[in-house]
């Protein structure tokens, strides 16, 4: 859980809590999935190339603020993931 921005409310203690209070409910009926990392095609499926290299510059150079309520981490593309589930009904 690399995204750690202090004062940001997603953050890895409050994402912990959630999953906490969901597994002990046996998250709703729902299965529990690692989310497959998203190939730069992927991305450019739904992002114009010029976001896509504008992240990848912005994260290359030490991270910072994408827009008033997205921010992108540091460090190379392979290193960055957020642990994020994806969950699907039985």
């Amino acid at each position: 859980m690399s995204h750690d921005v202090p004062g940001h409310p997603e953050r890895p203690a409050r994402i912990r809590a959630l999953e906490a209070e969901m597994s002990a409910a046996d998250w709703f009926g729902c299965s529990v999935l690692e989310a497959p990392r998203a190939s730069r095609e992927a991305l450019l499926a739904v992002h114009p190339a010029t976001h896509v290299d504008f992240v990848e510059e912005l994260c290359s150079s030490g991270g910072g603020a994408i827009d008033a309520d997205n921010g992108a981490a540091r460090g190379p593309a392979e290193e960055r993931s957020f642990d994020q589930r994806i969950d699907h009904q039985p």
